[in-house]
């Protein structure tokens, strides 16, 4: 017998509900359940409600002592199920899985099983077996990994551009720090050379300001005079060093006659 109602057997021996009643109460049960319920002797369906048939598209008994062989989508899966679970409920009396089932129309559906011996003392009795669909939750979770997989897609190829664009950068500061450095060594052979060189020199401005001048320059304007900060602090008149008068023209800072 398939027992789906608790407490109903003992309610039947006490004689609260006819013999009769507890085999109909059963059977609505058994019909009505929301999952699909079968029982199995030796991987041959003995009976299945109604959600099991419209589960796999079968019309109403025609599972009955049919081989389980119906529900699987290859022989070898089939068998290699039978080889290693075929003697499970010697030792346990129940089993929960996940596993892809096929329909009658070929139509491929992924189902947790579970199962339970009828007797654990007995398990060549056979066992009742409760499956469920889980199609639509293996759909949404194989999408839901298939977005996870493609961010982390993103993000290894982000992480692989922004170390890129950091060996770049670090690139491209050194090559910077190179470059300063050649400036930095080249205004100070500059400088060294301004300084050597033995004849005044002296840079200035549109304005006649000097901005930098060398030891020779400033021993020859200076003396002992506070610095010179213009040329317009020098004589007006200066001349080339064959003792020729410069044009007031070829200074820039004087201009117009100011």
């Amino acid at each position: 017998a398939v027992r789906l109602y608790p407490g109903a057997e003992g309610a039947c021996e006490a004689g609260v509900i006819q013999e009769g009643d507890c085999a109909l109460d059963h059977e609505v049960i058994f019909q009505n359940a929301p999952v699909g319920i079968c029982s199995i002797r030796e991987r041959v369906f003995l009976r299945c409600n109604k959600r099991f048939e419209e589960l796999f598209g079968y019309k109403k008994g025609e599972l009955e002592n049919k081989s389980l062989r119906l529900l699987y989508p290859t022989e070898e899966l089939f068998k290699h199920i039978g080889e290693t679970y075929g003697h499970f409920f010697e030792k346990h009396s129940f089993y929960a899985d996940e596993r892809p089932l096929v329909r009658k129309d070929g139509k491929l559906i992924w189902c947790i099983l579970t199962g339970k011996v009828l007797d654990p003392s007995n398990p060549k009795l056979g066992a009742i077996w409760a499956v469920q669909d889980i199609s639509e939750h293996k759909r949404l979770e194989d999408g839901l990994r298939a977005s996870v997989e493609k961010l982390e897609l993103m993000v290894q190829q982000r992480t692989l551009e922004l170390r890129k664009h950091i060996s770049d950068l670090n690139l491209e500061v050194a090559t910077r720090k190179k470059a300063e450095d050649l400036a930095n060594e080249s205004q100070q052979k500059y400088q060294n050379l301004f300084n050597m060189l033995p004849i005044g020199i002296s840079v200035t401005d549109a304005k006649g300001r000097i901005l930098e001048s060398n030891r020779v320059f400033d021993g020859l304007v200076q003396g002992s005079a506070p610095p010179a900060t213009n040329w317009r602090q020098f004589p007006v008149e200066f001349s080339w060093h064959d003792g020729t008068r410069i044009p007031q023209a070829r200074f820039p800072w004087i201009l117009n006659g100011h």
